[in-house]
């Protein structure tokens, strides 16, 4: 059966083929379909003569991909990146990388020198390193598509509910990251350096399900396979159908574990990192976040294991690590591009570092509690801040003040956040001395 694009993937696959002998990053939030669209551009290179091959960074990964090719009357197989630069294979025309964040990895760097005439089509949620370090060394041209917000209210994901502790800075995301720029630079990462990373995790986790998870199917992400099994015995001996799932397991228990969980046979399924990256996982209505992570494409990876799409459907996201104090909101808009940035964080690799894979206990702060992050659809906080621009001067300042409060925005070097946006924007207010 031929897979059927909507509009917006259709529109992607488009842009690419424009530029189909370049090498092109396809940029599209996690659940928006991307697989689909790799799966159908892997069918529309073959059926015209074109040497194809595909790679994910898991062995699950890659078998939903064969999958989906399968049905989609395609019978290639996905490769994994580590046992095709050791093998003797072809020179193909076309790489399609899913995952493709981690092409700068030095495992992807050989596969592309093994390979220097076959143009790169990959494809990304959160094509964002923690080192800082761009993709435009791999890929030529960048390629985005919709918001979050916009696939939410075209009902390609589901709505949600998030929930984090008092002491997140979540809330400021709501105003437009133009309002969050001083001195031509981005306030969000003013704000990373000041929230810093912390691995804690907040309240009580069994005891914020029980209030505030509904009873959905729900996915837990743990710090450790140790606290990820301590977990789901919490759940157990309090009556909640709950199992822990890692990548040690054999294939078989993992199936089985996943199938019955899917039935709705288990309550909350428990791990570490294998239900993140490129997993489907339509049935669960819920995520327990408690693994602090510098991360931010194994936060959102995480994050939106609930966010499939279904009639009805709202998400409940429970941020124990707050994580959006570091990242934002996860329907907050990007603005992707190849270049990199400033380094995030001291690590030298992209997600799973050392640091976070074996020195990841954290701290417990139960005297926390998680509230729900109140999103700004309405404009008030941008409403406002307009209405300062208009005044231009101290009354404007002085509005610009109480949002400060409000929203809770850390102050950016020696000013102050609205001090700041007011010389910004040259409103008529005394200029202090540095």
């Amino acid at each position: 059966m031929a897979i059927k694009l909507r509009e917006d993937q259709m529109m992607l696959v488009e842009r690419v083929l424009k530029n189909i002998r370049e090498d092109n990053l396809v940029v599209s939030p996690s659940g928006s379909g991307k697989s689909y669209i790799l799966a159908y551009l892997e069918k529309l290179l073959t059926e015209q003569g074109y040497l194809v091959y595909v790679y994910a960074p898991t062995i699950e990964v890659r078998e939903q991909l064969d999958e989906l090719m399968k049905e989609n009357g395609s019978n290639n197989k996905t490769k994994g990146v580590v046992e095709d630069v050791n093998g003797d294979n072809d020179a193909p025309d076309y790489l399609l990388i899913d995952e493709a964040h981690h092409s700068e990895a030095e495992t992807y760097q050989l596969l592309f020198e093994k390979y220097p005439n076959a143009v790169k089509i990959g494809f990304s949620a959160t094509p964002e390193r923690l080192d800082g370090k761009g993709l435009d060394n791999s890929y030529q041209n960048i390629i985005i598509g919709k918001t979050v917000r916009e696939l939410i209210d075209n009902h390609i994901l589901s709505d949600y509910k998030y929930y984090a502790p008092s002491v997140s800075n979540g809330i400021q995301y709501s105003i437009k990251q133009k309002y969050l720029k001083v001195n031509g630079e981005t306030f969000f990462k003013a704000i990373r350096k000041e929230s810093g990373y912390q691995k804690k995790i907040y309240a009580d986790v069994l005891k914020t399900w029980i209030e505030k998870g509904e009873n959905k199917q729900t996915i837990l992400f743990a710090p450790s396979i140790a606290m990820s099994k301590a977990f789901a015995k919490e759940f157990s001996q309090n009556g909640i159908v709950a199992e822990h799932i890692d990548g040690l397991m054999k294939k078989a228990e993992r199936k089985a574990t996943l199938e019955a969980f899917r039935r709705g046979e288990i309550k909350v399924i428990c791990n570490v990192d294998l239900i993140s990256e490129g997993f489907d996982m339509s049935d669960a209505d819920c995520v327990i976040l408690t693994r602090p992570t510098e991360s931010l494409a194994m936060f959102m990876q995480q994050a939106f294991r609930a966010m499939r799409y279904r009639e009805g459907k709202t998400a409940i996201i429970l941020d124990h690590a707050n994580n959006i104090g570091l990242h934002g909101e996860i329907d907050q808009v990007f603005e992707w591009k190849l270049e990199g940035k400033e380094n995030r964080g001291d690590n030298q690799c992209y997600e799973r570092t050392v640091w976070e894979r074996f020195n990841s206990n954290a701290v417990f702060e139960k005297n926390v509690e998680l509230k729900e992050v109140v999103k700004d659809y309405n404009g008030l906080y941008n409403k406002k801040i307009e209405e300062a621009i208009k005044l231009g001067n101290i009354d404007g300042l002085k509005i610009l003040l109480e949002i400060e409060k409000e929203a809770r925005i850390v102050s950016v070097g020696k000013y102050s956040w609205a001090y700041s946006f007011a010389l910004e924007y040259g409103f008529d207010v005394p200029v202090l001395e540095k």
